[in-house]
């Protein structure tokens, strides 16, 4: 999924309150960070979620 639709799918997800939706969406952006060897703000947004 590309960033840009993982970041508009946490935003509907937060709106509508839809929290599975959400820490899926979260867990998609962390797997991105980590391919990008960005393992610090992945950890950061599972341990937030």
């Amino acid at each position: 999924m590309a960033r840009v639709d993982i970041l508009l799918s946490i935003v509907k997800s937060a709106i509508g309150n839809d929290n599975l939706s959400l820490r899926k969406a979260v867990e998609a952006l962390a797997a991105d960070e980590r391919l990008k060897n960005h393992c610090g703000y992945s950890r950061k947004a599972l341990e937030q979620c």
